[in-house]
């Protein structure tokens, strides 16, 4: 019986291997708890050394970094948009569109702060969720608003969407637990 002869694509990406080398890792929890925005040309410098509480210090520092912590917030995972495949390929994945949807309870302090923010054109966005930290790569758009309800003992919150496309699924790294505090964030300035 003669081996049957499969042709490759030279067009096809490397597949990535499933990775059970850890195969005991714990789940991670959900809940967006932290956030941020960083000018698009501080990335590669914060990416390059992400666990370092010292980068991220000269980032806010320097106006680079904005940390918005302790939020309650949402994200959809990144949906992909589909578009029409080729071949024997019914569909295809373009992009990954993402929300992240964040309450801040810090509200009159920080009505500046979310009007520029609203109208900021240079910044990625970064959010935080039990153990890890999650980068946009591409500028994101920020839509705060401030509604107040009808009950008398309601709180009026900063309530942002953020939005923003990418090309691929985001890749996690490890969280640092020094820098998501208002304490850290004032050491700076100081």
């Amino acid at each position: 019986m003669a081996d049957n002869y499969y042709p490759t694509d030279e067009c096809d990406d490397i597949q990535e291997q499933y990775n059970c080398i850890n195969c005991d890792e714990l789940i991670e929890h959900a809940r967006v708890r932290h956030a941020g925005a960083v000018k698009k040309s501080y990335l590669p410098t914060l990416l390059a050394d992400v666990t370092n509480p010292a980068v991220w210090a000269a980032g806010i520092a320097s106006g680079d970094i904005d940390l918005i912590p302790d939020v309650i917030g949402t994200w959809n995972g990144g949906e992909p948009k589909e578009a029409p495949g080729f071949g024997d390929q019914t569909t295809s994945i373009e992009t990954y569109e993402h929300e992240v949807n964040f309450k801040d309870q810090r509200f009159k302090t920080n009505s500046a702060f979310y009007g520029k923010l609203g109208k900021s054109k240079d910044r990625v966005f970064f959010f935080v969720t039990e153990s890890l930290i999650f980068f946009s790569t591409k500028p994101a758009s920020y839509l705060p608003k401030s509604p107040a309800g009808e009950d008398l003992t309601g709180k009026i919150l900063w309530e942002v969407k953020v939005k923003w496309v990418e090309g691929d699924v985001l890749i996690p790294h490890d969280r640092v637990d020094e820098i998501l505090s208002c304490a850290f964030i004032a050491a700076q300035a100081a």
